[in-house]
């Protein structure tokens, strides 16, 4: 299907499939950040229903997660 494997395969495999590492570490950080974004209540429950609104509520809410770090 044209797929790239990310994840690394399991170590007891006996031909274990190449992925890229750094692929991966990048996959990783995006899933690591969905949880911390739902954090904010109101991105999880989305109050604001404007497009407008709501995409500036996760801008905000990334702007704070990233400066935490």
């Amino acid at each position: 299907m044209g797929a790239e494997e990310v994840i690394p395969p399991h170590p007891c495999r006996k031909n274990p499939a190449s992925y890229d590492r750094n692929l991966y570490k990048a996959r990783h950080a995006i899933e690591n950040l969905f949880p911390k974004l739902k954090q904010h209540s109101s991105l999880a429950i989305r109050y604001d229903m404007s497009m407008r609104n709501y995409s500036a509520m996760v801008a905000i809410a990334c702007l704070l997660t990233w400066l935490r770090f």
